[in-house]
């Protein structure tokens, strides 16, 4: 495995703000309108030092997934879980090679693992991670604030997806 680099509180914060579950697969809308932002949150957090994340471009990593995700890979037509194969836009691919990897986590302790790091696809040099739980969190630093249409950070990052710019609510 390559270097390594949710959970119920977290989910009942978006919850108490009228977010659904973060892991629900929601349909795709066509862009940041008003019913689009009310199902999606900006959110800060600080992740506590001692946690560790898996990282995708270690070659490490790629291997382990050939050897564990074969059935995943096979279903796409792959032999290999390369870094073409671990940055694909398909989820249908990457989502069950995370799944894998988080269960190959929950009994990893000394350093805990928290999730997986990987590059942007959208912004190069852009360093993303996605936790496996709240419990990575520092709980004092949690923010979660709802999305408006209006709010330019939205409508950047609508530009950046590839999602119309709605001025009109839904």
């Amino acid at each position: 495995m390559g270097p390594l680099r949710t959970q119920h509180a977290l989910y009942a914060r978006l919850a108490a703000v009228g977010l659904p579950d973060p892991g629900a697969q929601p349909p795709l809308l066509p862009g940041p309108n008003a019913a689009w932002c009310r199902a999606r949150a900006l959110a800060w957090a600080s992740v506590r030092p001692e946690v560790r994340f898996v990282d995708l471009a270690a070659p490490a990593t790629h291997d382990w997934l050939t050897l564990h995700g074969a059935p995943v890979l096979a279903e796409r037509g792959l032999r290999e879980a390369d870094r073409g194969v671990v940055m694909s836009p398909d989820r249908r691919l990457t989502r069950p090679l995370a799944l894998l990897l988080r269960e190959w986590a929950r009994d990893r302790r000394e350093p805990p693992v928290a999730g997986i790091r990987y590059e942007s696809r959208l912004v190069e040099g852009l360093e993303c991670h996605v936790l496996f739980g709240a419990w990575a969190l520092e709980r004092d630093s949690i923010q979660i604030t709802p999305l408006r249409p209006d709010d330019e950070r939205v409508r950047l990052a609508a530009r950046l997806l590839g999602l119309g710019v709605f001025d009109a609510p839904a």
